[in-house]
């Protein structure tokens, strides 16, 4: 149960701010830069411009409904905010999946309900890796056509992320919670003027807007 419903008033443990923490935190749900990089990924996939809208829009709604769904959970399982940090600092935001799942669906149920969030970075991996590959591919002009050509670029993206893995996690969450707010910020301009030069409503990206 929340202990306070006054916004105004900041119960964070460590004194930490709200904003700009939150997107931060909320890196992949309040506003994402990471998104934005598979936005020609889908562009490729969908046949007419009215689909963005369902393909999008409609995956945001759904990411924002699973959010939701664990948010009460952490709210409603655990006593206090300190209980919930305390299962964390013990073992991991997946310590957190792994109780809740198995004590409220029992050790089946459990299985799958993991099994369910453990695909969402699995397919963010794999977009986000061909993405890459996609971006270098055509900064270097390089055909995707035959596999070889496609091993070129996707092993040694492979071999950095497996680098990468290796490092503190805290450390690269954060400078990812960066870099995503400020890919963000590049693509909410360029969208922005875009829209300006076409006369269209350029306010929606133009002017910041709360979470």
């Amino acid at each position: 149960m929340l202990p306070n419903l006054d916004f105004a008033v900041n119960f964070h443990p460590g004194d930490k701010p709200i904003w700009p923490l939150l997107f931060i935190t909320l890196s992949c749900g309040a506003i994402s830069g990471f998104h934005a990089t598979q936005s020609p990924l889908m562009a490729r996939c969908v046949k007419n411009e009215k689909e963005g809208r369902p393909v999008f829009y409609g995956a945001m709604i759904i990411e924002g409904i699973i959010g939701l769904i664990w948010c009460t959970l952490g709210l409603s399982f655990y006593e206090s905010p300190e209980a919930l940090n305390a299962v964390i600092a013990a073992g991991s935001p997946s310590a957190v999946v792994s109780e809740v799942a198995n004590s409220l669906l029992g050790p089946v149920g459990g299985i799958f309900a993991i099994i369910a969030v453990v695909i969402l970075p699995i397919t963010s991996g794999d977009t986000a890796f061909r993405s890459t590959r996609l971006i270098v591919a055509e900064t270097f002009k390089m055909d995707q056509g035959p596999a070889i050509k496609r091993l070129l670029i996707a092993i040694p993206l492979f071999v950095l992320g497996y680098i990468i893995s290796t490092q503190n996690f805290s450390a690269i969450w954060r400078y990812f919670g960066f870099s995503n707010q400020c890919l963000s910020m590049l693509v909410l301009w360029t969208s922005a003027v875009y829209l300006a030069q076409k006369a269209k409503m350029h306010w929606i990206a133009s002017i910041p807007q709360p979470s």
